[in-house]
């Protein structure tokens, strides 16, 4: 029992440091992961060397990074999938690396936990782009939407259908959004290079949430020195763009929607548009 209380707390702890972790970097988060269990792992084992430890620790993992976070949000953590798996081959690495009465045995061990960390790092961003938009590639085929307005800082009126005979990139945003703020050099970085383009509009869309300003978008992106062009959304504009993630980038091209996903994935569909 105490072995068991143990590494619940140790488990609890690293669970949410990692969080924290993840708060701030997505894919640093696994790496993370990775070597906290495989330190805790290598310290349990080498306080009791039996595989109770091993069942311990993997039962820990899976109850308080699934059972207990879908008890509190009433889902499956889908999206910390990949940070959980990591957490899981740090273990297996930590226990057997320390175990392996051979050095032999000790480097396989931890090439394979490496191989399997690198691999979840390098498919994490297309496991977390399908999770939020349905899509690997962000290639879609939707047809135009014609009856969005949106309005600028000086109060003029932008319909959608402005963007018929324009390649538009449209940043939808919050101002609770805090990866919406990460992505903000991405964004200015493309409209530094295209806005002398007159073939392309590029706009950060700010959905208001309840209680904003009039104005506190504007606001926000001229104070962090930004100067990409700011428009808000109005009559439920979210909703007929069916935007459920922040941020989201929409590319329309010829009046249709080819692009919904991340910025970094849309900088390139741009890239081929124009070629």
């Amino acid at each position: 029992m105490k072995l068991f209380l143990k590494t619940l707390i140790v488990v609890s702890i690293l669970s949410v440091s990692t969080g924290f972790v993840r708060n701030w970097s997505l894919s640093i988060d696994l790496f993370v992961s990775f070597g906290a269990f495989f330190l805790a792992t290598w310290y349990f084992t080498n306080k009791v060397k039996s595989i109770n430890t091993l069942l311990l620790l993997l039962v820990n993992i899976l109850l308080i990074n699934v059972v207990v976070t879908y008890l509190l949000d009433g889902k499956l953590p889908l999206l910390g999938l990949p940070n959980i798996l990591c957490m899981i081959a740090g273990t297996l690495t930590g226990y057997f690396f320390y175990t392996a009465a051979k050095k032999v045995h000790k480097i396989i061990t931890l090439l394979l936990g490496a191989i399997t960390c690198i691999s979840l790092y390098a498919t994490h961003e297309k496991w977390v782009h399908y999770l939020n938009f349905g899509n690997i590639s962000g290639s879609v085929a939707e047809p135009g939407i014609s009856d969005v307005r949106f309005y600028n800082k000086q109060g003029e009126t932008i319909n959608a259908t402005d963007y018929t005979s324009k390649i538009a990139i449209l940043d939808f945003w919050n101002r609770g959004c805090l990866v919406c703020y990460q992505k903000f050099p991405k964004l200015q970085q493309l409209y530094n290079k295209y806005k002398s383009d007159p073939r392309i509009v590029i706009q950060a869309v700010n959905i208001p949430l309840e209680g904003d300003n009039a104005g506190i978008a504007f606001d926000i992106v001229e104070q962090k020195g930004y100067t990409f062009p700011v428009i808000i959304g109005a009559n439920n504009a979210d909703s007929i763009f069916q935007i459920n993630v922040y941020p989201t980038v929409i590319l329309i091209n010829n009046g249709k929607i080819i692009y919904r996903g991340g910025i970094e994935p849309a900088m390139a569909v741009v890239e081929d548009l124009l070629r």
